[in-house]
């Protein structure tokens, strides 16, 4: 949303008025997609560890209920009442076993959902970052673009004004020479003067 909100603003501004974002404003919106995704990637790793916990108590269990299968077999040759009794333990600890590896399923399902959840949202995380720094370096390129731009029209401008000034100067000592033909002191006291006393002093006179 800031980032949308950002790019907004930039594109409703004026063409010849645009205010760019400063350095310090890209560092901090990158520093934080950055931050974001560096969350995300903790958050993946952490459910990858719960998934496999989750498969290690699955084996647990069912290496659990092998051995008390086995136990079971072994039992079958023993007494009526004791087969019996481990029947009805095995049917029970079954029943339980069976529940808590049906959870476990949809435990590990449920993780992994949420882990294609989490590489989607990695993946326009990241996308949306290069996207926003590609804008940003388009943007960073065509304000550089436009300075130099206005750079050399300045120097354009100034090059013309120097010609300007140096025709003035050039007339003004014409008209000051043509003006004091045969004064002697005039030439001399405008003699090493700057361009603008001269022209000054023609226009006094």
């Amino acid at each position: 949303n800031s980032f949308c909100t950002l790019l907004g603003r930039v594109q409703s501004m004026p063409a010849k008025k645009e205010v760019l974002p400063t350095g310090a404003e890209l560092e901090e919106e990158i520093l934080r997609y950055t931050l974001r995704l560096e969350a995300l990637k903790t958050s993946h790793m952490r459910r990858m560890e719960e998934v496999a916990q989750t498969r290690a108590e699955e084996r647990e269990l069912r290496s659990s209920l092998q051995h008390l299968e086995s136990a079971f077999n072994e039992a079958r040759g023993e007494r009526f009442d004791i087969v019996s009794d481990f029947t009805r333990q095995y049917k029970a600890t079954e029943d339980e076993l069976i529940g808590r590896c049906t959870a476990l399923d949809n435990t590990i399902t449920d993780l992994r959902d949420q882990q294609e959840l989490a590489k989607l949202a990695l993946a326009e995380t990241e996308k949306e970052r290069d996207h926003y720094i590609e804008l940003k370096e388009r943007e960073i390129k065509e304000q550089d673009s436009r300075m130099k731009e206005m750079e050399e029209e300045f120097r354009v401008m100034l090059a013309d004004t120097q010609n300007r000034m140096s025709d003035r100067v050039g007339h003004e000592f014409e008209g000051a020479d043509n003006g004091d033909d045969g004064d002697g002191e005039g030439d001399v006291s405008m003699e090493g003067a700057p361009p603008g006393a001269a022209g000054d002093a023609a226009e006094a006179a």
